[in-house]
């Protein structure tokens, strides 16, 4: 048997032996990993991005992949931020709307 027909065989018998395993049931599954942690914004944000004249960041933050994920009441509609750095850029946009607002009314 020549280096490459060993190696497909043996990449073979390894797909084989993982297909033939068990699927970690549901109650496995929850007992693996740890919930995702959430946070208070009212703890983490410093008061001038907790809330302003036009907008209020919800008070619960969860968690997803290591970012925080922020909701943003505002006067023109709610917000989704994933992320510190994206919270501030809908901050900053929420601001350009009542600027723009302001000017053109």
């Amino acid at each position: 048997m020549n280096r490459l027909s060993a190696i497909i065989l043996s990449l073979l018998a390894a797909t084989i032996f993982s297909l033939a395993q068990t699927e970690p049931s549901p109650l496995d599954a929850a007992n693996t990993y740890e919930e995702l942690p959430e946070f208070k914004a009212s703890e983490i944000l410093r008061p001038e991005f907790l809330q302003g004249e036009h907008f209020k960041v919800a008070e619960i933050v969860p968690t997803f992949s290591g970012a925080n994920r922020f909701s943003i009441d505002s006067d023109f509609g709610v917000f989704e931020a994933e992320g510190n750095e994206m919270l501030l850029r809908r901050i900053n946009e929420i601001n350009a709307i009542a600027l723009t607002r302001s000017i053109t009314h």
